[in-house]
């Protein structure tokens, strides 16, 4: 294992509290866990591409940024309806 993949790994591990957060915490506040634990996992994918060498692992990096983007925009507009 390389620096790069060490650090997607400590990466991961920082998902736990966003999880605990967004299980926990008022609504506010769990969408803000919920943001955070995307933004996490998109830099995740990005250390691990890095660290694989791989190129397909980039491209999936950047749908994942778009699609959490997307999906946290819509969840948002879905969570305004139903207060």
């Amino acid at each position: 294992m390389n620096v790069w993949l060490w650090a997607a790994c400590c990466t991961v591990v920082l998902l736990a509290p966003c999880m605990a957060v967004a299980l926990r915490a008022p609504l506010a506040d769990a969408v803000v866990a919920l943001e955070t634990a995307g933004a996490l996992s998109v830099v995740a994918v990005s250390l691990a591409a890095e660290g694989l060498g791989e190129s397909y692992v980039w491209d999936m990096a950047i749908v994942l940024a778009f699609v959490q983007l997307v999906g946290s925009l819509l969840f948002v507009r879905y969570l305004e309806r139903g207060l």
